[in-house]
This record gives C-alpha cells, structure tokens and sequence, in this order.
C-alpha cells in the first residue's frame, strides 16, 4: 500500500467554484505511524492550483488557491477489506473526529465492476453510484465551495476509470480520447479490468442513454496487467 503521493494529485474538474481532484490515498505512514494527511492534501491541492495545469475541458484553474472556508468531501473508491480496509477506517474516524474539516463518502468500486464483468450491468451502477454521485456533489450550490477528493489506494486504475467514465457522461469526450487522460497527464493507463468497465460504461451511455458523442468504443489494447487483483495496484 502507498503513501499518500502528490505527484498523482491532479485537477479534473470546475464546476461554479468547485472542484473535483483526483489522487491516491490520503493516509502516510512515518516513522512506524499512520494517519490521515488532511493538511498535506490540501497543500497540495493548492499547489496543483497554482501550476496552472487545465482541467479535462482543457481550463485553467479560475483561483490558485482554496478560499479560506470549503466543503471537503473525500469520496473513497478503496475497499473495505485487508490493508486498504485499514486505510478506510482511518479515515472514517478522522472525518468522525473532525467532521469540522469535511465527510468521507466511500463506494467499493472494485465490486461495482467485477459485478458488471459478470451480469452486463456494469454501466448503469457505475451512472447511478459513481458518476451522477460526481456530478450531484459538484452541482452543488452552497455558500461555500465543494472540493471533491477523488481517490482509491494509488490513484491510478479504479480513480481513472471513474474520470474517464465521467469525462464521457460530462465533457463529451469520445471513448477513445477518453482512454488516454491518463497517460495525457502523466500516469500510466489503466488496468484491464478499469479498462473493461470504461468500455461497458460507454456502451451503457450510447445504447441506453443516446449519447452519442461516446462514439465507438474500439478494442483497446490491454495492458499487461490482466489477471492481477484489482485492489493490489490501483
């Protein structure tokens, strides 16, 4: 299991004033300690603000720095079981100790997409639990802005799923451009089972909900990652 890493700390999204960050894990271990790096994920946020890098609309941060006062919203895609089950706990009682700060939200994504692998219905759990989640969350109209912490354990497979997914649901983007957000900001692609579920949530999106812009969803070449758990790398 990683640290919290800020190298994979990027912006996804604006909506209004907010936000919505992708990242890895929150949690850091040092010196035989761990806990929850609330402030450190901050910080960085900020600093990801103040680089200037573009949002998957291709827009440039509208401030270079958090106000002073936001609604943080960790939404968890790690698992509940093993060490990552561990690092959910912790930061369940960090937001229960200092629900001042923000509120976790926590969907086992993992599930969600070995459950559409199986039974075909992939599509419409990841519209209905993830992607509209996403999308109510950043609609949201509060005094204050919502920054939305996208995260699984590194960051990279089960959160890039969940952006490629919403990158086609909400910037129009097509499949194939969609598949390549990853490697565009600087992270490896996606896991084969990530990129089966981005595959069935296009198909859910053009058959049954008429969105065309998906366009086709071609045969992608697979990593080699196939066969690994999912929860062991992303």
């Amino acid at each position: 299991m990683s640290n919290f890493n800020p190298t994979r700390v990027r912006l996804v999204d604006q909506v209004g004033s907010n936000l919505l960050v992708r990242g890895n894990t929150p949690i850091v271990q040092k010196e035989g300690r761990q806990f929850m790096a609330f402030d450190l994920v901050v910080r960085t946020i900020n600093q990801c603000l103040e680089s200037g890098a573009t949002d998957i609309h291709q827009q440039m941060p509208m401030s270079t720095q958090l106000p002073e006062r936001f609604h943080f919203v960790s939404l968890s895609l790690m698992s509940n079981t093993g060490l990552e089950g561990r690092y959910l706990d912790m930061e369940t009682v960090f937001f229960e100790q200092h629900s001042d700060k923000g509120l976790l939200i926590h969907d086992d994504i993992e599930k969600v997409i070995n459950l559409g692998l199986i039974k075909e219905d992939l599509g419409k759990q990841m519209e209905h639990r993830v992607v509209q989640r996403l999308h109510q969350l950043l609609s949201s109209q509060l005094p204050d802005p919502v920054v939305v912490y996208l995260h699984s354990a590194a960051g990279l497979d089960r959160t890039g799923a969940v952006v490629y997914s919403y990158a086609m649901r909400h910037a129009s983007y097509a499949f194939q451009d969609a598949i390549r957000l990853n490697e565009q900001s600087g992270l490896r692609q996606i896991n084969n089972f990530s990129l089966m579920a981005v595959e069935q949530y296009a198909y859910y999106l053009k058959r049954f909900m008429g969105i065309s812009t998906v366009g086709e969803a071609e045969p992608v070449e697979y990593n080699d990652l196939a066969g690994l758990s999912l929860a062991e790398h992303s």
